[in-house]
Parts: C-alpha cells; sequence; structure tokens
C-alpha cells in the first residue's frame, strides 16, 4: 500500500489492535490510528478528521459492528468498514454486509487485510467519483433548465418587435370591455361594433393590393 493510513479501529481490545496495526505497517503503511469502543466516541472521532477505513470488531460489550454501521449511515459516512472478528459466524457477516459491511475477516486469518483495504479504498474512490458526476449533471441540467425557461418567459413576455406583450394584452382588454381604444386604432362605436379611427380616401384597395 506504501502511504498513509488512518484507520479508526472499532474494538474494546488494545492487544488486538496493537496486532492490526503493526501488521498493516509491515505491508508498507503508515498507520495514523485511534481506538473507539462506543457510540458516543465513533461518533466524536468520525466528526475530527476523515478516516480511510473503520475497522470494527462484531461485538464488544457496549456496541457491536451492526450499531456502528447504523451510525455511519446516520452520518452519511462513506467509508470502507470491515469487520475483523474472532467469533463471528456465516449467519452474522451475511447480516451485516446487508446492513452495509464492505467485507469481513477473522482476527486469526489477516492475510487479506490489505488487499482487502486496498480494493474497499478504489471502490470508495469509484463511488465518490460516481457522485461528483451525478452531481455536476444535475446541476449542468438545472442550468439548462432555468435558461430554457428565462428564454420562455422572454417571449412570453416580449414580441418579435421588442415591444411589451403585456401592455398589448392589456390594450387588448380594456378595448374588449369599452374603457378604452384598441390597440390596432380601432375604437367602438355608438352600436358597440368596433370602428377605425383611420379614414383612407379614394377607392378601397383590394386585397391583392393591400
Amino acid at each position: 500500500m506504501n502511504k498513509t493510513l488512518r484507520v479508526l479501529n472499532v474494538d474494546d481490545c488494545q492487544q488486538d489492535v496493537a496486532l492490526l496495526t503493526r501488521f498493516l505497517t509491515r505491508s508498507g503503511s503508515e498507520i495514523v490510528s485511534d481506538r473507539v469502543d462506543n457510540a458516543k466516541a465513533m461518533t466524536l472521532a468520525l466528526e475530527s478528521r476523515e478516516w480511510d477505513v473503520v475497522l470494527c470488531d462484531y461485538t464488544m460489550p457496549n456496541f457491536n459492528a451492526l450499531a456502528a454501521l447504523a451510525l455511519m449511515k446516520k452520518m452519511k459516512r462513506d467509508i470502507p468498514f470491515i469487520i475483523i472478528s474472532g467469533s463471528v459466524g456465516e449467519a452474522m457477516a451475511v447480516e451485516a454486509m446487508r446492513a452495509g459491511a464492505h467485507d469481513y475477516l477473522m482476527k486469526d486469518n489477516l492475510a487479506r487485510l490489505g488487499p482487502t483495504i486496498d480494493r474497499e479504498l478504489q471502490e470508495a474512490g469509484n463511488r465518490r467519483a460516481r457522485r461528483q458526476a451525478e452531481e455536476q449533471l444535475r446541476g449542468s441540467q438545472l442550468y439548462t433548465r432555468l435558461l430554457m425557461e428565462s428564454n420562455i418567459d422572454a417571449l412570453m413576455t416580449t414580441d418579435p418587435l421588442g415591444s411589451d406583450r403585456h401592455a398589448l394584452q392589456t390594450a387588448f382588454h380594456a378595448s374588449r370591455t369599452g374603457r378604452g381604444r384598441h390597440p390596432f386604432g380601432l375604437a367602438r362605436g355608438a352600436s358597440g361594433k368596433l370602428r377605425t379611427d383611420r379614414t383612407f380616401k379614394g377607392r378601397p384597395r383590394n386585397r391583392s393590393q393591400l
């Protein structure tokens, strides 16, 4: 792995944590770690810094892996979560995986620990990249929608000659109710019918001449 690895150990046994730290150090990683064994301490640890991986015992006197997973979900932390236990059975392991654990290992068989962490770090990076791409896409779609709506609003309020369409609609309404002039120079006569204020001298034009 050859890099600094920030490990949050959720374990009530300091000796087991020391064993994991030595194992990872021999794998070539510089380890920065902390140990917690209850919900309050884990919450503080998750709030205080970023972690690369969580290594969690399945059962502790005041805490367990399922409660730790629920806490991470509540805090919306997407961190590789690997159960390392000496007593977890197949049924419990399946339950933990369904709850969100990424893998589980036995404490007496840690040969896969390094490769498992590498794999889960890669998967976590892929998830982050996918979320970023989705957020950018949503932002682009929102921008496009707002741009289209602004253009539609402009078309609804302005006619091709640049005049105010709202004023035009107001004038039409006034002429229909008899309280104003028709926008095209028409006005209502005594009979209530629209008449023009303009007169044409000479013979009226036919349609072909208009």
